[in-house]
């Protein structure tokens, strides 16, 4: 870390990270709610190895403040969903984790908090990167071979908050997540979005909230999974409309 000035630094980091399997990829029972697409998971998982390389640089202006990162990851032993046909039931594919995957990640994030008034802030950020993964996938004659697939992935986030007279305050938060790659195919991005209204109680001891979520529809997914054994497209609907009330 060096400060270049009173109100900008510069940082280099570099940390390995451990990643352990979360339960749904440990658990061991079958998942059939679909009999066409069974979900199983890997009690026999190792954690995920990642070696995190980070540049950015940080600096305050008047009351904006903004960091700008440059960062690379090299993941070994990736925890991996891998779909292959099932042995026993004709027709019908089954998912799993395995770890053989080696992943690469290089991008940049730009954050940002800023004061348009003195009562109404915004903050938010954008994320970069170039995905490269690699592992193995099943042949015809029942081999395996190394297969690759790689592409750019953009998301964001923004929050804002207004504070109004009489403790009454207003907030808002959007997010999106762009195509994901996945080693078999991508799968579609996402997006969510909230509005509210939060009112503090006597000597701001608690305060009381009404917000809605996705209130203009919920979000819809399709993914693609490609191989030589076989080619599918799924979509599925996230109906996560919700209206919140919330006292603290």
């Amino acid at each position: 870390s060096k400060p270049l000035s009173s109100n900008s630094t510069l940082k280099l980091a570099y940390n390995k990270r451990i990643q352990r399997p979360g339960l749904q990829q440990l658990n061991p029972n079958f998942n059939s709610a679909n009999p066409q697409n069974i979900n199983i998971g890997n009690p026999n998982l190792s954690p995920e190895i990642a070696d995190n390389l980070e540049l950015s640089l940080s600096t305050s202006i008047k009351k904006t403040y903004l960091n700008v990162s440059l960062f690379g990851r090299q993941t070994n032993n990736g925890i991996t969903r891998i779909t292959l046909p099932s042995d026993t039931l004709l027709g019908a594919l089954v998912t799993t984790w395995q770890n053989i995957g080696k992943e690469k990640t290089f991008g940049a994030n730009i954050f940002g908090n800023f004061f348009i008034t003195p009562k109404w802030t915004i903050n938010g950020g954008i994320d970069m990167y170039y995905n490269y993964l690699e592992g193995q996938q099943q042949e015809l004659n029942g081999l395996s071979t190394t297969i690759s697939n790689s592409g750019f992935v953009i998301g964001g986030r923004m929050q804002s908050q207004v504070q109004l007279a009489n403790g009454w305050g207003i907030q808002a938060f959007g997010g999106y997540r762009g195509n994901r790659v996945q080693l078999q195919g991508t799968q579609q991005g996402m997006g969510m979005y909230s509005i509210g209204v939060k009112k503090d109680l006597a000597a701001k001891k608690g305060s009381v909230g009404l917000a809605v979520e996705n209130i203009f529809g919920g979000m819809t997914m399709t993914s693609t999974l490609n191989s030589p054994i076989f080619n599918q497209v799924s979509t599925n609907y996230i109906y996560n409309q919700n209206v919140k009330l919330t006292f603290s």
